[in-house]
């Protein structure tokens, strides 16, 4: 399943397509290399996009 999504001007929410609205993250160069922050179980944890994209393409049903 695909989903499109419309950005919501001079803000940092969009609408997907199946009608839920989500924010997005704000990233964080370091090193030439773009890291977001995620709270996953509680927990703050810095990771950087390969990683984040890997994380979520092998989760149960969550497709990226």
């Amino acid at each position: 399943m695909s989903l499109t999504y419309k950005y919501y001007p001079n803000s940092n929410y969009i609408v997907l397509s199946d009608g839920k609205v989500a924010r997005l993250l704000k990233e964080t160069k370091i090193h030439n290399q773009t890291y977001y922050n995620l709270i996953i179980d509680k927990k703050m944890k810095r990771t950087n996009t390969q990683v984040f994209v890997k994380m979520f393409d092998s989760s149960n049903g969550v497709q990226a």
